[in-house]
């Protein structure tokens, strides 16, 4: 069980949503809970995915090799 404190303007604009979609106010409230974590909880493992692509790019030589010679192409252009 969780208990949650609006302030007025929350409370008055989830009673009307509430109204207006015919739902509950702890159903719309679960559900913008769960959306919640579930967002942070993909943002969480996006940034541990992306850490382990930098830590295995730091120690892959063949990627310094490939940025290099980007770079030396992007120079040729300018």
């Amino acid at each position: 069980m969780l208990g949650v404190r609006l302030d007025s303007d929350t409370e008055r604009d989830l009673e009307a949503l509430a109204k207006r979609t015919r739902r509950p106010k702890s159903q719309i409230a679960r559900e913008a809970i769960r959306a919640y974590v579930a967002r942070h909880g993909r943002i969480a493992r996006a940034r541990a995915e992306w850490g382990e692509i930098s830590r295995h790019e730091r120690e892959n030589r063949d990627i310094d090799d490939i940025l290099d010679i980007a770079a030396r192409e992007m120079d040729r252009q300018l």
